[in-house]
């Protein structure tokens, strides 16, 4: 669409503008098609690395095609670079600005190898503060889209989601799972699925023996919670289902998990709650509301922040830090194979 347009249109013509031409030549159509046809409006700014370049404010349309246009236009002129079609400076790229932001990010990471003595942990994964700064070397940038760090190691995160889930309705059941989640880092699905025969393995009281990723529907990892989450899903039971109390008090025994699984969480209707329900339904509206961008799955970020946090500060040398640390690599691990899960495939809300 676009190269029709500009190999059509009267303007472009008569400002004898040629997208083979100089980069202000392409820049020149490029910014007229922006205005023109699309609606958009062009400021002038300044990127993270102080180079000039121009915001681009959608007024009409959807972002992303905005942003598909540019990406794809980048690609092409690389493209024609790359084999020696085009001779110009790329017209979408501030060359000058990459050796910039290379500085930038090799100064950044420098400090934090001589601060921790180690290299990072991955971004993703949500253990370090640090992160490798997003500078871009795009000369058209959409305005109001700009990359903002965040990072899950506030120790109120939990009391915020808790305050949002009060003020959004959630009941007895909706506050036990959330609570669980955060006592444990335990994934949002396998917190859903629990049992009481998972329950049974502590006389009902503090752990549970709850599904793994990859366990194949077999219970093998203990996950414990608090004395307080404990009060909150033995009120759950009391109140929302009170049919589980007689196996509670040991008046029925437990049938065995094989012949009669009995879940602790279900929807109005009796069906086991699934994590997409509660996700969908129960978590995703609610923090929406309050202004809360997270997905239960961050929540693991926050578990091993929160963790290895309080590893740094009760260390009383380091020695003791490293032998912590030794002993804590079940946490390590656990951010680490979540990070690597996000680079093979799109998180889930």
């Amino acid at each position: 669409m676009f190269f029709s347009w500009a190999e059509q249109n009267e303007v472009v013509r008569r400002q004898q503008w040629d997208l083979l031409g100089n980069s202000a030549q392409v820049r020149a159509v490029l910014e007229y098609f922006l205005t023109s046809q699309l609606h958009c409006t062009l400021f002038f700014g300044k990127g993270l690395s102080g180079e000039d370049i121009r915001k681009v404010q959608v007024t009409w349309g959807k972002t992303y095609r905005i942003n598909h246009l540019l990406a794809a236009l980048r690609s092409f002129y690389q493209l024609l670079i790359a084999i020696q079609r085009y001779t110009y400076p790329h017209p979408l790229d501030l060359p000058e600005a990459k050796n910039i932001i290379s500085g930038i990010r090799e100064r950044q990471l420098n400090e934090f190898v001589k601060l921790n003595q180690r290299l990072p942990m991955p971004s993703n994964s949500g253990v370090d503060h640090w992160r490798p700064l997003r500078l871009a070397s795009s000369y058209y940038r959409i305005k109001d889209n700009e990359w903002t760090p965040e990072y899950l190691d506030d120790p109120g995160l939990m009391g915020r989601v808790l305050k949002a889930g009060e003020s959004g309705g959630w009941s007895l059941q909706d506050t036990a799972i959330v609570r669980i989640i955060f006592d444990t880092g335990c994934r949002i699905h396998e917190a859903c699925s629990l049992t009481l025969q998972d329950w049974q393995i502590s006389g009902f009281r503090n752990t549970f023996i709850a599904l793994n990723k990859g366990s194949r529907g077999k219970r093998v990892k203990n996950i414990i919670i608090t004395d307080k989450t404990l009060k909150i899903l033995l009120r759950y039971i009391r109140n929302d289902r009170p049919e589980l109390q007689a196996y509670l008090s040991g008046r029925i025994d437990l049938p065995s998990r094989n012949i009669q699984p009995l879940p602790i969480f279900v929807t109005k209707r009796g069906h086991p709650l699934t994590s997409d329900y509660f996700r969908r339904y129960r978590w995703t509206p609610v923090l929406t509301a309050a202004g809360l961008n997270i997905r239960t799955h961050q929540i693991r970020h926050w578990f091993v922040t929160m963790a290895l946090n309080e590893i740094h500060r009760s260390a009383e040398s380091e020695a003791d830090l490293l032998q912590k640390r030794g002993c804590s690599a079940g946490i390590n691990g656990m951010a680490v194979g979540y990070a690597s899960s996000l680079r093979s495939s799109p998180a889930t809300s």
